[in-house]
């Protein structure tokens, strides 16, 4: 969306759009990832992330943000509903889960994002 998010200015394009639905899935979970890495450079996010609700459930964003922050802890939340989860968390204690770690997608992230980075400069 122009004029908000980590990148103002710039207007969303396919660069080598995939020709199957699988494709576009998997390049939309590679974009989510490398923007949310954005916004939490932005914001001076360190040491562990958790991703709760809907995304969870992407195996390629939550796999390429671990990838992505190599010197973070990706977490899922064991919580389907972690709206309500987090919701309560301000009322009062919640019973304590575990949270699951998220393996790193196995590719070569750091150069996909710097030049990913690059077109956006």
């Amino acid at each position: 969306q122009p004029g908000v998010g980590p990148f103002p200015v710039h207007h969303g394009h396919w660069i080598g759009r995939p020709q199957d639905q699988l494709g576009r899935r998997a390049a939309t979970g590679l974009y989510l990832a490398l923007m949310l890495d954005s916004c939490l450079d932005l914001i001076g996010a360190r040491e562990a992330v958790v991703i709760g609700g809907r995304f969870q459930s992407d195996p390629v964003f939550t796999q390429m943000l671990a990838a992505l922050r190599p010197q973070d802890a990706v977490f899922l939340a064991p919580s389907g509903d972690s709206l309500c989860h987090g919701a309560l968390s301000l009322i009062g204690p919640v019973p304590s889960t575990e949270l699951l770690r998220v393996a790193p997608l196995a590719l070569e992230t750091a150069v996909y994002k710097t030049c990913w980075r690059e077109l956006l400069s």
